[in-house]
């Protein structure tokens, strides 16, 4: 095998290791990031977020009733333990004593309402947990197939690199020099097929004794379009 045949194929193998490496990246990324799991995570917060608000409005006015009733009790004790003469002092705790009930059942019935917005809630959550858990599993399933190609790829990915190394090593220092600086401005791709007398990146025709030559020559010619380095595979 010619010096330019093996820098041709050393090509292949970097341009087939750099696109393995694009797609190990491409799943590693899915594998962090599933939209699916992302959209349940935030339907549960958001169902959490409003239950825990129901829960803590609930408890406020638990609170306040409690108080209430504790109020009243001890309206009424005062006001049936005989020992207010008062008649007006009477009438004023019996006033209070309604008053303390009316709101009392004002709190009650916005309870009554808060409680079933909690409910509501609370079933809410309940789904969107078995949605979390459905996504999961989606996930780990597809998660499986996707581990596997990447490993796969990783192990090819390996060799390639192993095999990369060997064939330039068996190729002269100065023409792998030259092929290095090309790639960049060549999109990875510094070497070309003479296919027929054409080079199969531009496409442009070569002169008969540029093709000749790159048939022939153990030295490297280049595209007289595009520049590459031309190779007779």
């Amino acid at each position: 095998m010619s010096n330019l045949v093996a820098l041709y194929h050393i090509q292949q193998l970097e341009l087939d290791i750099i696109a393995s490496s694009k797609r190990i990246r491409a799943i590693e990324q899915q594998l962090e990031d599933d939209e699916a799991v992302r959209a349940a995570e935030a339907n549960l917060a958001a169902a959490q977020e409003q239950y825990d608000d129901a829960a803590k409005r609930a408890r406020v006015l638990e609170q306040d009733i409690a108080s209430l009733q504790e109020r009243r009790a001890t309206s009424e004790e005062r006001m049936y333990s005989g020992s207010i003469k008062n008649p007006k002092e009477l009438q004023d705790l019996k006033m209070e004593q309604e008053s303390l009930s009316r709101r009392s059942g004002v709190l009650a019935d916005e309870l009554g309402r808060i409680n079933e917005e909690r409910e509501a809630w609370q079933q809410t959550v309940a789904v969107c947990e078995q949605d979390l858990r459905a996504a999961h599993d989606n996930h780990s399933e597809g998660s499986y197939e996707l581990r596997t190609e990447r490993d796969r790829l990783k192990a090819e990915v390996a060799e390639q690199m192993v095999q990369r190394q060997r064939d330039i090593q068996q190729i002269p220092k100065e023409l792998y020099r030259d092929y290095q600086q090309m790639r960049k401005r060549q999109a990875n791709r510094p070497v070309a097929r003479l296919q027929g007398a054409a080079c199969s990146a531009c496409g442009i025709e070569q002169h008969s004794t540029v093709v000749t030559a790159v048939e022939t020559s153990t030295q490297y010619l280049n595209c007289q379009s595009c520049g590459r380095i031309l190779v007779a595979v």
